[in-house]
C-alpha cells in the first residue's frame, strides 16, 4: 500500500489542501503488502472518497470562511489485512456536510449499499439531495461489488467508510476475448489450439451444433448465446479448441485480444448463480474483466 498511500498524498497536497488549508491528512497501514493488481483499484477507491468528502464538506453554503479557518479537519485513511480480505478504513470528522442525511437513512433502515442495485443507490441519492455530491459511489460500489467485496458507511456526526476486498486468490495465464463487444478471459490452461471459424463448416446435429476438425465431430458452444449476451451483429471469428476431462469442445467467440496472466479473484455474491463465470480478474489498465469457467460452459454438451 506504500504505492497506493504516496500516490494519494501526492494528489491531495497538490489538488484537495486548496479547499481548505486546515485539513489534515492522517495514513497508517503503509506496510500491508497487495497484490500489483490491486494498486490502481485500491487509489481509485481512496481517491474518490475522499474527493467527496472533501468537496461535499466546502460546499456547505452556510459554513462561514471563518469558522472554515478556525477548525481543523482530520481525514485518516488506514490499510489492514486479515489474510483473506484487504480492509480500507477512511475516517473523517467533517460532521456537517451533507453526508449526515444518507447516512441517516442507511442506518435507520440498515441498508447496505453493496446490495443495492445501481438504480436504487442513485434514487436513494436523488432522495436524500445527496446525488450531486456522490454520483461516483454508484461506480465505486459496482467495482467492489465486482471483486466480491462490500462498502460499509458508518458514523452520523463523524464519517467512516470501510471497503473490504477479498485477497484470496489464484494466478494463471488466460487469454482475452470479445465476446458481443464485452471483454472476458480465459484460462489457458483449457485450450489447445485457435482455429478461423470460416476454415471449418458447421452442422446441426440432434438440435446441437457440431464442427468437423481433424476427422472429428466437435461440440461447439457459441459463448454469447451461452450468456445470454445479445449480439447487435455476427461477427464471431474464431474457435477455440478446448479439453475438459479428456474430451474436445469447441468455443465460438468474437475475436482475440490478448495473453496474460491473470489473477483470478472469486466472484462476486450478485454473480453466484452464474455458474459460466469462475471469478474476476483486474487488468493492467485497471479494468475488471469476467474469468470464464470453461467446464460450466460445456457441461450442457
Amino acid at each position: 500500500m506504500k504505492t497506493v498511500f504516496a500516490s494519494i498524498s501526492e494528489i491531495f497536497e497538490t489538488h484537495y489542501k486548496r479547499y481548505n488549508e486546515h485539513i489534515h491528512i492522517a495514513i497508517e497501514g503503509e506496510e500491508t503488502e497487495i497484490e500489483s493488481s490491486m494498486v490502481s483499484i485500491c487509489e481509485y477507491l481512496v481517491r474518490i472518497f475522499i474527493q467527496k468528502i472533501i468537496q461535499g464538506h466546502n460546499d456547505i453554503p452556510n459554513k462561514t470562511e471563518q469558522n472554515q479557518k478556525n477548525s481543523d479537519q482530520n481525514l485518516t485513511i488506514k490499510a489492514s489485512s486479515d489474510l483473506k480480505n484487504l480492509i480500507l478504513s477512511i475516517e473523517s470528522n467533517f460532521s456537517d456536510f451533507n453526508f449526515e442525511n444518507i447516512l441517516k437513512i442507511l442506518n435507520r433502515k440498515n441498508i447496505n449499499i453493496n446490495y443495492m442495485s445501481e438504480k436504487e443507490i442513485h434514487d436513494l441519492l436523488e432522495l436524500t439531495n445527496c446525488l450531486p455530491n456522490f454520483q461516483d459511489i454508484i461506480n465505486a460500489k459496482t467495482t467492489v461489488a465486482m471483486l466480491g467485496g462490500n462498502i460499509e458507511i458508518l458514523g452520523e456526526k463523524t464519517i467512516q467508510i470501510n471497503i473490504s476486498i477479498p485477497i484470496s486468490c489464484s494466478i494463471t495465464k488466460a487469454l482475452l476475448v470479445t465476446v458481443a463487444d464485452q471483454t472476458f478471459a480465459i484460462p489457458l490452461d483449457y485450450i489447445q489450439t485457435i482455429i478461423n471459424k470460416d476454415s471449418v463448416d458447421i452442422k446441426n446435429a440432434c438440435n446441437s451444433e457440431l464442427i468437423l476438425y481433424m476427422k472429428e465431430a466437435i461440440p461447439l458452444i457459441r459463448v454469447a448465446e451461452k450468456l445470454d449476451l445479445i449480439q447487435c451483429n455476427s461477427n464471431s471469428s474464431c474457435i477455440l479448441i478446448v479439453s475438459v476431462n479428456n474430451r474436445i469442445y469447441a468455443l465460438l467467440v468474437d475475436s482475440l485480444l490478448d495473453e496474460t496472466d491473470v489473477v483470478i479473484k472469486p466472484k462476486a455474491e450478485v454473480l453466484n448463480d452464474v455458474h459460466e463465470l469462475r471469478g474476476t480478474t483486474i487488468l493492467g489498465d485497471g479494468n475488471i474483466t469476467l474469468v470464464l469457467d470453461v467446464p460450466a460452459l460445456v457441461c450442457e454438451n
